[in-house]
Formats: structure tokens, sequence, C-alpha cells
């Protein structure tokens, strides 16, 4: 299984004067032995059991959209068939206020991640 983090600051999207103090962005990637609607599932309930997020939006076994309730920050999950019944999935989290908070997010999805899959 691999894992590739990444943060960056978003530069090419207008951002009203509330957003411009949420501007860091996080990409957690993590590709699991498991076919694409179990991880889904699992993923789906994880996110719900753990009470830290409020879906807003699901489509099909693909993407979960869902508001950080913290700090009201975005996340999405997109989830990937791969090859031999593998899946990736993709950990968006948006609207971070500062790289600070988005160390705190990249570490927290990053361990947070094979958990929410691997637990059930």
């Amino acid at each position: 299984m691999d894992t590739n983090n990444e943060c960056r600051m978003k530069s090419d999207t207008p951002v009203t004067n509330k957003e411009l103090t949420r501007k860091f962005e996080v990409s957690i990637r993590k590709t699991f032995n498991h076919p694409v609607n179990e991880v889904f599932d699992r993923a789906k309930d994880w996110l719900e059991t753990e009470k830290r997020t409020e879906m807003q939006q699901q489509l099909n076994q693909k993407r979960l959209q869902c508001k950080w309730l913290n700090d009201d920050s975005k996340v999405s999950v997109e989830f990937n068939k791969k090859t031999n019944g593998t899946t990736e999935v993709v950990i968006q989290h948006n609207q971070l206020a500062s790289e600070s908070d988005a160390d705190v997010m990249r570490n927290f999805w990053t361990e947070s991640m094979p958990q929410m899959v691997e637990s059930f």
C-alpha cells in the first residue's frame, strides 16, 4: 500500500474576504487491497461514527463531500477502482486557515486513513 501526502496553497481561485484566511489544502492518497464498494462503505461508516464531519453530498460509490465540524473546512473523499480489486482513496481537505493547520490535518489523515478502511 502506498501513501502520498501533499500540502499546497491555493493561488489560482478567486476568494472572498472570509476565505482569505482559509487558503491551504492537504491531499492524501492511499491504495487498499479491497474492492471499491467495501472501501466506500467502511469509509462512510467511519466518517459518520467519528462525528467529526457532516455529510453534505454522496456521489454513488465514487465521492463523499463533508464539512469538517471543528472549523467548517471542506473534506472530499474520492474512491478510484484500480486493477486486481484494489481501490485508491484520495482525501482532499480544503479551506484550512494556515500551514500549521494543514500539517495537523495531513498527520491526522495519514494516521486515520488506514483505520478508516481496515478497522472494521
